[in-house]
This record gives structure tokens, sequence and C-alpha cells, in this order.
């Protein structure tokens, strides 16, 4: 099967694999990712970094992603850390690319379960006034996966591939190969249950914050 790579950079390891989900599907759509981009220093003198910085060479637009679990602090804790770095990423952008670019704020949160959709929304609500994007991190998956389409059709009007043959993503994005194989395998639902929230909170943080958001069977059950 024919590979084709139009993406732009290299993606540089983020330091989860949130983050490196979030910079490969940008880099697949041609943007220049920088992943844990120093943005000044904090009072300790310890360095704040913005966890994803998206610039499209052409267009030359600038997308700023900061990422936070749900379980991190409550909706007032998580808006003002948030809002934090993103002002602070957009006054350096700003200062680097000049202020007539655009920059779009976004948070991602790692969370999409119904007992915190009121919290989910109290956030987007209260980050939405201050010009920033909010998604679930299960928002941006069915949005990789939806994109994964746009992407082929894209490839075969450009004509990348010869007739019949089905555009398959770069083997360097490997956490979006697994979804591309997971998805033309028909291995993925839209619907999430407890199990697989468990199991991506489990990858992203500790057994404690497991047993918060999922209660004690999803953490003895993740610990197999």
């Amino acid at each position: 099967m024919n590979r084709i790579n139009t993406a732009v950079s290299t993606v540089p390891v983020a330091r989860s694999w949130v983050e490196e989900l979030i910079a490969e599907y940008y880099s697949l759509k041609d943007y220049a990712v920088s992943t844990d981009v120093g943005i000044g220093a904090g009072k300790g003198g310890g360095r704040i970094d913005i966890d994803i910085v998206a610039v499209h060479p052409q267009r030359g637009d600038i997308i700023l992603i900061d990422v936070r679990g749900i379980w991190t602090g409550d909706v007032k804790s998580i808006c003002d850390r948030s809002l934090k770095v993103l002002k602070q990423a957009e006054e350096v952008m700003r200062k680097k690319y000049g202020r007539g670019k655009i920059i779009t704020k976004q948070l991602i949160l790692i969370d999409h379960i119904d007992r915190h959709r009121p919290k989910v929304n109290q956030i987007k609500q209260t980050m939405q006034k201050e010009g920033v994007k909010v998604k679930t991190l299960v928002d941006v998956i069915n949005e990789i996966i939806d994109y994964i389409d746009r992407w082929r059709e894209r490839q075969k009007k450009l004509e990348l591939v010869g007739p019949g043959t089905l555009p398959a993503l770069p083997d360097r994005l490997y956490l979006l190969k697994m979804l591309e194989f997971m998805k033309d395998h028909e291995m993925l639902m839209r619907e999430e249950t407890v199990e697989a929230c468990a199991l991506t909170a489990i990858l992203y943080s500790t057994h404690e914050e497991v047993e918060e958001l999922f209660g004690r069977e999803a953490k003895r059950s993740c610990r197999g």
C-alpha cells in the first residue's frame, strides 16, 4: 500500500501521549509543530511551557494548545492556570511572529465522563468568554477520525496515489497510524465506556486520580 507524506515537520517527542497525538494531528494538517515550548519563568525560577505550538507555514496562523486533566483542580483553578499559560504564550508568539498574526488558543481537557459534564461545560463557558476554545480528548479523537477521511480524499484529488489505492498515513505519525488501523478495521466506536475512560486516565495519570474519576472498581480493573 502506498504511503503519502505531505506533512511539513517531523513531530518531536512530546511529554505525554496525549500531547503527541495532538501534535501529530496538526502535523498531518500541514502545521509546523513544536511541543513543550518555553514561554517564561515561574515565581520559583522554573521554566513555564506551553504544551503545543502549531504554525502554518503558508497561512501564518498560530495555534496554542494547553492540555490538562479534569481532575487537576476545580473549575476556577483549571481556568485560571490555563488562561495564564495561554495568554503568556500568546504574548511570546506575538513578539516572535508579529502582532498581526491570527492566534487561536485551545484548552484540551482529558475527560469525557457524564458525571463530569457539568464541570466541562462550566470550563467551556468560562474560557469561551476569554476567547479560548475548549475540547475534550474524545472530541479531538473523533475530530481526527473524521479528518482521516478528508485527508485521504485530498491525496486522491492531488493524484498522489494511483487509482484504487487507499492513501495511508505517514508511518512516523505512529499514534495516528494506530487510529487509522482501528478505523479501517472497524474497531472504533463513538460511545466511550467507563473501562476505556479508565484506560485513558491510567496512561496519563496516577492510580489515585483514576479512582477519583472512575471509582475503586475501575482502578482495580486497570491494575489488572
